[in-house]
């Protein structure tokens, strides 16, 4: 399998990031992760800011963070977590210096939790493509209990991922208020009309 290496800065943080040019959506970075990681690089996020990142794919999101001081938990179906390890691994002088940590774990939606987990951040970038993920994606974030739940993705026209992305607005809409993140709030020459990033708000009665 062919690999290939990104060199990405944040602000103030530098990243190397393994890609794979053959494989599914998960092995390389996409718009939507770069804009919500010069988001990070903009906000302020405490050094012992506990994040959760769902579909993590190649870490990118999560290994920045985790360069930023959070601590942080990476997770993707079994087949990701090699890759995700592997960042993680290449950039874990930069996580150390910044007191982060970051750990890659496996999670398949389909599957049940074994116990509720708690964090300040719930992150879930580009996850809305496949139609059948969707009810066990909401299903799964609905059993994390997070202070904040953020997600972001790329409007997509043509494809699976057109009807991924209005079914998970139909359902999430029954569980959450959406909230957009304000256009001021994003880095400047890292935002698009076409990349949404926006807080999921459990409503009073789904909670």
């Amino acid at each position: 399998m062919t690999e290939f290496v990104r060199e990405l800065s944040f602000g103030d943080v530098d990243v190397v990031i393994h890609q794979e040019s053959l494989g599914d959506v998960n092995c390389v970075v996409w718009d939507a992760a770069l804009c919500c990681c010069f988001y990070f690089a903009k906000s302020a996020f405490s050094k012992d800011f506990k994040v959760l990142e769902l579909g993590a794919g190649t870490a990118v999101c999560s290994v920045a963070l985790a360069s930023m001081g959070c601590q942080v938990e990476a997770t993707d179906l079994p087949a990701c977590v090699p890759l995700m390890e592997k960042n993680i691994a290449a950039n874990q002088e930069a996580i150390q210096k910044a007191g982060g940590t970051c750990v890659a774990k496996s999670l398949d939606w389909n599957e049940p939790l074994k116990k509720r987990p708690e964090c300040d951040l719930l992150l879930l970038v580009d996850c809305i493509y496949y139609v059948d993920s969707i009810g066990p994606l909401i299903d799964t974030i609905r059993s994390v209990d997070a202070k904040r739940i953020l997600c972001a993705y790329e409007v997509r026209d043509s494809g699976q991922p057109v009807e991924a992305q209005r079914l998970f607005m139909e359902l999430v809409k029954k569980h959450f208020d959406i909230r957009h993140v304000p256009e001021a709030d994003l880095d400047p020459d890292y935002r698009s009309p076409d990349i949404l990033l926006m807080d999921l708000v459990p409503k009073i009665d789904s909670v």
